[in-house]
């Protein structure tokens, strides 16, 4: 895709062609969700020997005893979590065609400004971050700031923040299903700026271990409501460029390690979803894991959802307005 071509598509901010399978996935998700709530306030009225409404629920096809109710709620939440699955493989794939995007936007500056493209054996951070911030504020306005006209650039700490809530997140999210990204952070930019510790190998084997990953990976993904007053700046340092470049490249690095491990996992993660929910079978209850994951995976859902979003609007922001500064 040609320079101008890049500009045009992140100007006008095209769909992604992953967003119909986000939407689908979500929407299994969504649905599993109603399923589970149902199921769960039956099982619970029935645990109370309250069930009024056992005309009701048996013309809409559920089960009105304790067993039954429990086994349609396990199944939901297993049917969810699946959902779940290819929200985090599709939404990895679509951060990182979007920041690729983005980087090459970067790439074509530092060309412009005598900056080479690293190759594999650099070290992005020192070898082109660095250097390109250095390159392009050697050569604008007093060398210190670039002013913009409004608040469009992503502020440096920030962009550490979200690049840093999105590896935790991921590393914890995909845990749940027995995969795992350690080997990425062998690369020394990835290795320098997070934390190893992040990273989760090994599988879970029971429903409560898959709930703890879950419900872990969504809090560390989360990250606020992004607004432009606080979150970006108009007055852009060379430390912030430098900061955008390169937690873009730990960007890209996570989410392709995501997306590649779970190309082509679907059938594998959904026995691995089964073999943990075949402790359900023939339970009168609701295990308390089961529930946590039923009463929150939509919102965990919409999480992933948000971090994708910001990802994707903040880094591009930060990239097409620079570009847009120093025509």
């Amino acid at each position: 895709m040609k320079f101008k071509d890049l500009m045009l598509d992140l100007a006008t901010g095209d769909a992604s062609s992953h967003d119909p399978y986000i939407a689908e996935a979500a929407g299994q998700v969504n649905v599993a969700s109603a399923y589970f709530e149902a199921a769960s306030k039956i099982n619970e009225l029935i645990e109370n020997n309250e069930l009024q409404v056992v005309q009701e629920v048996a013309a809409a096809g559920l089960p009105t005893d304790a067993t039954g109710s429990s086994a349609v709620a396990c199944t939901a939440v297993k049917k969810g979590i699946i959902g779940l699955f290819e929200v985090i493989h599709k939404t990895a794939e679509k951060v990182k065609a979007q920041s690729e995007k983005d980087m090459k936007i970067l790439l074509t500056i530092g060309k412009k400004y005598g900056v080479s493209a690293p190759s594999s054996k650099d070290n992005f951070a020192t070898d082109f971050a660095a250097p390109l911030a250095k390159a392009i504020f050697g050569k604008s306005q007093d060398g210190k700031k670039i002013e913009l006209p409004e608040f469009q650039f992503l502020k440096g700490k920030y962009a550490d923040k979200i690049a840093k809530n999105y590896a935790k997140g991921m590393c914890s999210l995909i845990h749940a299903y027995g995969y795992d990204i350690s080997d990425v952070f062998n690369d020394p930019v990835v290795g320098k700026y997070l934390n190893k510790s992040y990273a989760k190998k090994g599988e879970c084997s029971t429903i409560a271990c898959a709930a703890e990953a879950l419900s872990d990976g969504a809090k560390l993904i989360k990250f606020e409501t992004i607004s432009k007053d606080k979150h970006y700046t108009n007055s852009v340092k060379a430390s912030d460029v430098e900061d955008v470049a390169t937690d873009l490249y730990i960007i890209i690095a996570v989410s392709s390690a995501v997306a590649d491990a779970l190309k082509g996992e679907n059938a594998s993660a959904k026995a691995n979803v089964n073999a943990l929910f075949e402790e359900c079978e023939g339970s009168s209850k609701i295990a308390k894991s089961v529930r946590e994951i039923g009463d929150n995976m939509k919102e965990w859902t919409s999480d992933v959802q948000d971090i994708t979003n910001t990802i994707t609007k903040a880094f591009t922001d930060a990239v097409y307005s620079l570009s847009e500064a120093i025509k």
